[in-house]
């Protein structure tokens, strides 16, 4: 088998999808199970085709990634996302870019992120938006099994570049809007792509699919950028574009997020992370910030709503894309 770039997978890649992670999956047509072709041996498959029981529609998996996607259900503003994501992946898996990294993003977002979480050890653990494993890597650690979402397909190939051969891990390329996971099947969610969703209605699909994967004792964390007092003074507008991507992007208040996430979560508290002061990126400071709750919720670039006890069965009606 061949990796996306046309190069031999080292001994470090993953081998393929994990079969046994299939149970966490589900189709998005109609919920169903998915269950792989009949003559594999293998625990996991690079290559293949799973069908779901009850529509019987197949799904293919090629580079270990299980495809879910139908790109022609995405709003526009997702599927230009999509583009955009994927073109950036693929530069990084021809080698022609470089992958981004910041030791001072890491402490100051990653680590509290992942401390909200409450620890994932032995869990069954779904990430939303995975990307090419900011998050990921640091949670194949220490869960059990962790089912990785993304739509960027290259994205997900990068990912697999970073993963234990036979690291249990399910790659699925996905709309997060709409079903992909099996109920109650999952101790933590985390979603880091709730700001980049185009509207209102796409965050609260969003939500239902994530109360709808989560144990009913389980823990969902949606990091989303903040609208701060900073941003309030500084005239920002709550919604517009990343300037270097056109990528677009939506910064919630803590209220707004308590009025969405409340229909989908019994309880519902939020963490402010990310503070920093304008023009100046030091993570000591940061730290020193954060301590300081009024300062935290005034400077605090990303808000962390942390969703436990469930509410299942709310239905949202996401338009078809013409």
């Amino acid at each position: 088998m061949l990796c996306h770039d046309g190069t031999e997978p080292g001994i470090d890649v993953q081998r393929g999808f994990p079969l046994e992670l299939l149970e966490l999956v589900r189709c998005p047509i109609d919920r169903g199970r998915l269950r792989a072709d009949a003559g594999l041996a293998d625990d996991s498959l690079p290559e293949g085709t799973v069908r779901c029981e009850t529509c019987t529609h197949v799904y293919h998996i090629r580079d270990g990634v299980l495809s879910l996607l139908d790109s022609g259900q995405l709003h526009p503003e997702s599927a230009a996302e999509m583009r955009v994501r994927d073109q950036r992946n693929d530069s990084i898996l021809d080698g022609s870019r470089g992958e981004w990294r910041s030791t001072t993003t890491d402490e100051i977002e990653i680590r509290p992120t992942l401390e909200t979480m409450g620890g994932t050890h032995g869990m069954d653990v779904c990430e939303l938006g995975c990307g090419p494993g900011r998050y990921t890597v640091a949670l194949a650690r220490e869960a059990a099994r962790v089912m990785a979402v993304d739509f960027s397909l290259s994205g997900l190939l990068v990912l697999r570049l970073k993963l234990e051969p036979a690291a249990r891990v399910a790659l699925v390329h996905a709309d997060v809007t709409r079903p992909y996971g099996a109920q109650a099947s999952f101790d933590r969610v985390l979603s880091t792509l709730h700001s980049n969703l185009p509207d209102r209605v796409h965050r609260a699909a969003s939500l239902r699919e994530m109360a709808c994967v989560l144990k009913d004792n389980g823990r969902a964390v949606v990091s989303m950028h903040h609208y701060s007092v900073r941003d309030l003074m500084a005239r920002v507008p709550v919604s517009g574009r990343y300037a270097d991507s056109g990528i677009f992007r939506y910064y919630m208040t803590a209220r707004e997020s308590v009025e969405e996430a409340s229909l989908f979560f019994e309880r519902l508290r939020h963490r402010h992370i990310a503070a920093s002061i304008p023009g100046l990126r030091n993570a000591s400071v940061s730290r020193a910030v954060a301590r300081i709750p009024l300062m935290r919720s005034a400077l605090g670039r990303l808000l962390l709503a942390v969703g436990e006890q469930p509410r299942r069965h709310r239905a949202v009606e996401i338009p078809q894309c013409a």
